[in-house]
């Protein structure tokens, strides 16, 4: 920003200074946003977080934890985590039916 000196503005002047600096900085601030890296993803997941990326409930996650159509790791107690890139192939790789869950691929 440059120096200024104010002497003998007027509220218009200085209110016109003001709101072309507030721009400058908003536009920079927004710039900065575009520009920044997305945070990495942690590697494993709660329960709660695979249900909400499969877009089911969390007895569902259990159901198929107990199935073997998900794998568990890390599971201290009642904690148990799943691998995000495990989850998101479960949605890529397979077909979604609401009523019976992840579906098998067929065998040919």
């Amino acid at each position: 920003m440059q120096n200024l000196v104010f002497t003998q503005l007027s509220i218009l002047e200085v209110r016109n200074l003001l709101r072309e600096e507030l721009e400058i900085f908003f536009i920079q601030k927004e710039a900065e946003k575009e520009t920044k890296q997305p945070e990495p993803q942690p590697e494993y997941i709660t329960k709660k977080e695979a249900a909400k990326l499969l877009k089911c409930s969390i007895a569902t996650i259990d159901n198929y934890r107990r199935n073997g159509k998900l794998k568990r790791y890390n599971h201290l107690g009642h904690i148990v985590r799943f691998k995000r890139s495990e989850v998101l192939a479960a949605i890529e790789g397979k077909s979604i039916n609401k009523k019976r869950g992840l579906e098998q691929p067929s065998k040919n």
